[in-house]
C-alpha cells in the first residue's frame, strides 16, 4: 500500500505512489509540509545541486522545521523523517524533464532493440565510444541476442561496421593502428572489387607493414585458405617499403614452410590485444580463464533466492567508485551469460585496495600478454551473496 508520512503529501507524491524522485517535488514538500515560499523552496533546490549538497542541506534543516512548527500540521519527529527523505533524495536525485527525456530514448531504443536488432547493433558500434559498456560488451551482449558479430574481412569489412546478410561485420576502425587516413583509403580501394590474394591487397592498399600484419592476425585473410603464421611469413617475402618500386606478381608456393596454425586460445588473445575495446569475434575472453568447480554463471544467479551464497567470476565490463558511494565499489563483471553486478563494501575496499584497483586492468590486458592460456582466475572471481 501507499503510504505517506501526512496527508497534505498525498497530491505531491501520489504520482510517484509516496516516494519523493523529482527535483520539482522537493520544492513542493517544504512549501506545502513548511510553508516554504517559492523563493526559500529555489535556495533548497539551489543546495540539492552543488557538489557538497549534504551540507549545504543540513544548513537548511532548522529553516525547514521551524517552517513546519510555524505551520502545525505535522509533529516533531514526522518533520525530522520528511526532512531525511529529502536529503536521501538529494545525493540522487534529479529534474522530472530529465526523467521524462531518459524514459523516451529508453523506450525508443527499446523499440529498435526489438524490431531492428541487426541496425541497433550496427550503429551501436558506429557511434561509439559513448555510453555504459565497452565494444567487447556490446558485441557479447548481441550475441546472446541471436546477433552474430563477424570479425574483419579485408573483402567485406568496411571503416565502419556494416550489415552482412543476417549478421554485423566488424569494421576497420576496431583495429587498432589504422589510422582516419589509412580507413579513408581502405574504403576508396574496396570501390575496385575484392583482393584475390594478400599480394594483390598490399599492392592496391598499400598500408605499412604494421597495420597489414594486424588485420592478418585478426583473420581477416582467412578466405585464402592460409592460417595466420603462413601469411604473415608469405608477407614477408613479397613486403617492401611503400616508396619502393613494387615487385613483379611472382609465385610463393616455393618458399613457402611448415608452420603451425594458431590455437583457438591465441586467437582470441589475438582479437583482444589488436582491437579497440576488447572485442573477441573468434571466440570469448572467457576462453582464457580456467575456473575451478563450484562457479556460478550470471543466467543462474538470477535464479537464485535472496541470500544465497554463490561464487562469480568474469572480466571487469564496468567498475564505478562515486563519491557518492560512501567508499563502495560498483563492478559488472561479464561471463559467457551476462552480466553480473558486484557491490564491493568499503572494508573490503581497503583490505583488497590493489585487487580492485588493478580489476579492469588486469581483465583488459593480463589475456591479451604471451603466456599460457590459463588465466588466474583470482583476478576475476568474487564471492557474493545473492
Amino acid at each position: 500500500p501507499v503510504t505517506y508520512a501526512h496527508p497534505c503529501l498525498e497530491p505531491v507524491l501520489a504520482e510517484t505512489k509516496g516516494v519523493i524522485i523529482f527535483q520539482e517535488q522537493v520544492l513542493e514538500v517544504a512549501m506545502a509540509v513548511a510553508g516554504f515560499t517559492a523563493g526559500q523552496a529555489e535556495s533548497l533546490r539551489r543546495a540539492m545541486s552543488r557538489k557538497r549538497s549534504r551540507e549545504e542541506m543540513e544548513k537548511l534543516r532548522e529553516s525547514f522545521l521551524e517552517g513546519t512548527r510555524r505551520k502545525g500540521l505535522v509533529d516533531g519527529a514526522i518533520a525530522q523523517r520528511i526532512y531525511e527523505k529529502i536529503l536521501a533524495f538529494a545525493e540522487f536525485g534529479f529534474p522530472k524533464a530529465h526523467a521524462a527525456a531518459m524514459a523516451e530514448t529508453a523506450g525508443k531504443l527499446a523499440w529498435v532493440k526489438r524490431y531492428y536488432p541487426l541496425e541497433f547493433y550496427c550503429s551501436w558500434l558506429n557511434e561509439w565510444p559513448f555510453g555504459f559498456y565497452s565494444p567487447g560488451v556490446i558485441t557479447n551482449e548481441a550475441r546472446r541476442n541471436g546477433v552474430e558479430v563477424l570479425g574483419v574481412d579485408v573483402n567485406h569489412s568496411r571503416a565502419d561496421c556494416v550489415i552482412e546478410s543476417d549478421a554485423v561485420r566488424l569494421g576497420f576502425r576496431y583495429v587498432k593502428g589504422i589510422g582516419k587516413a589509412w580507413l579513408q583509403r581502405l574504403d576508396e580501394e574496396a570501390l575496385n572489387g575484392s583482393y584475390a590474394s594478400l599480394w594483390e591487397f598490399w599492392r592496391r592498399a598499400r598500408l605499412p607493414r604494421e597495420p597489414i600484419e594486424r588485420l592478418i592476425r585478426l583473420g581477416a585473410f582467412a578466405w585464402t585458405g592460409l592460417h595466420e603464421r603462413e601469411l604473415l611469413w608469405q608477407l614477408g617475402l613479397f613486403y617492401q617499403p611503400i616508396n619502393q618500386q613494387l615487385p613483379l606478381a611472382l609465385p610463393f608456393n616455393a618458399d613457402m614452410v611448415s608452420l603451425p596454425e594458431m590455437s583457438n586460445g591465441e586467437r582470441v588473445r589475438e582479437d583482444i590485444r589488436l582491437t579497440e575495446g576488447v572485442i573477441a569475434t573468434r571466440g570469448h575472453i572467457m576462453d582464457l580463464a580456467s575456473l575451478h568447480e563450484g562457479i556460478t554463471p550470471s543466467h543462474v544467479v538470477e535464479r537464485l533466492e535472496q541470500g544465497a551464497n554463490v561464487t562469480v567470476a568474469g572480466f571487469v565490463a564496468v567498475r564505478q567508485a562515486p563519491e557518492t558511494a560512501k567508499g563502495f565499489v560498483f563492478h559488472t563483471l561479464e561471463d559467457r551469460y551476462g552480466l553480473i553486478n558486484v557491490i564491493t563494501q568499503p572494508q573490503l575496499v581497503q583490505r583488497y585496495k590493489q585487487l580492485v584497483a588493478e580489476a579492469v586492468r588486469s581483465s583488459f590486458t593480463a589475456t591479451s600478454s604471451a603466456r599460457s592460456e590459463r588465466s588466474t582466475s583470482s583476478r576475476s572471481t568474487w564471492s557474493r551473496s545473492s
